[in-house]
């Protein structure tokens, strides 16, 4: 006979793992590996992510200028207002050294 411990019914439809307590979340789940090969292309895609982030900010002021509301660029763009408004509110200028 298998002695049941509380909370048994609640792990056997959980999605996840339970945790250990006392435990890390690093001690729970293994991290998964991505292979080196993967790596460069990632670092790649981030730097005209970075790229693109700069002349996205440059846009977004140049809307405002243009007399676009901060809420319709954020429906327009898909960023939150918060996001926009720190982005009109940064100083940076594309292309300029940050």
């Amino acid at each position: 006979m298998i002695k049941k411990e509380a909370g048994d019914e609640i792990a056997a439809i959980m999605p996840y793992p339970r945790r250990t307590p006392g435990a890390t979340a690093s001690q729970q789940t293994p991290k998964e590996t991505t292979p080196s090969h993967n790596l460069e292309e990632i670092e790649k895609r981030l730097i005209a992510y970075g790229e693109a982030l700069k002349s996205r900010d440059s846009l977004l002021k140049e809307a405002k200028s243009a007399g676009i509301s901060e809420a319709r660029i954020a429906r327009l763009t898909g960023h939150s207002r918060n996001t926009v408004r720190s982005a009109l509110a940064s100083g940076v200028i594309a292309g300029s050294p940050t």
